[in-house]
């Protein structure tokens, strides 16, 4: 029997690791190419990737020792599912860096003119978006008064829907907090009531889930391929003596960076 045969007999579970693994490869490589010419992904970070996605395939095609197929196999596809999440995630924050600047417009400007109704209308929108519907509600309500329904139909027809939608959604908030005292404020309400901030912009800005989304992602993986492969490597291939040591420092590692990456690094306003 030929030793590929006998490799393949030996670690059956390897050898279909190392098969079924270009799979994700694939759809990683073709993926990141598409960004490249799309230009949603720069040459250089792209081309990197690249050779990431084919060293990870070809590693686990031939690993170092059969019993960690498998592992590698993993650690490849579960970055082919992150890889994707983390491109749409940085997309979304951009796209929202645009609402949010547009936001702060609109504050600015209800700043210097509080009765400008057009503005007012335009900041409800903007809550309604970020799920804020109480305090959006109040503001259209104030507005729309103020503004002939024959130039502002569509305004209007989209309050009318807005009062719809509570038989069948949830209720809207009944306060708002602010993030900065937590303070309990009333929906529409533009400075917090105890330490003055401008609450809603952190609101708008999406700050209640964190504004370091990718760093977060990126944690997320790093934490799970040190967990997923390192340790598995570790424990196959170093000496008895130095494999329990370098284990418990991997484990450390990575609850470390799963941490930092979860509640480290507070947001910057």
């Amino acid at each position: 029997m030929s030793p590929t045969i006998e490799r393949i007999f030996s670690s059956p579970w390897a050898f279909v690791s190392g098969c079924l693994v270009w799979i994700p490869v694939a759809f990683w490589v073709i993926s990141l190419v598409h960004w490249m010419v799309q230009g949603e992904v720069e040459a250089g970070w792209g081309i990197v990737g690249i050779f990431v996605a084919m060293l990870l395939g070809f590693t686990t095609m031939l690993p170092p020792r059969p019993e960690l197929g498998p592992f590698l196999f993993a650690g490849v596809v579960i970055s082919s599912v992150l890889f994707p999440a983390f491109r749409n995630t940085l997309r979304k924050r951009a796209l929202d860096a645009v609402d949010f600047e547009a936001a702060e417009n609109a504050y600015e400007m209800l700043r210097i003119k509080p009765d400008n109704y057009v503005i007012r209308l335009k900041f409800a929108k903007m809550l309604y978006k970020r799920g804020l519907r109480g305090s959006a509600m109040i503001l259209a309500e104030q507005s729309l008064p103020h503004l002939p329904q024959a130039g502002f139909f569509e305004e209007h027809r989209m309050f009318e829907g807005w009062k719809r939608s509570l038989q069948y959604g949830a209720p809207p908030e009944q306060y708002v907090v602010c993030l900065e005292c937590g303070h309990r404020n009333p929906p529409a309400t533009f400075v917090c009531e105890s330490c003055q901030a401008e609450f809603l912009i952190d609101h708008l800005r999406g700050r209640w889930i964190g504004r370091n989304l990718g760093r977060k992602l990126l944690a997320a993986w790093a934490s799970i391929m040190l967990a997923l492969i390192g340790i598995p490597m570790a424990a196959v291939m170093l000496p008895r003596t130095m494999s329990a040591g370098v284990i418990i420092l991997l484990v450390v590692a990575s609850v470390g960076i799963a941490a930092f990456g979860l509640i480290g690094g507070k947001d910057a306003r």
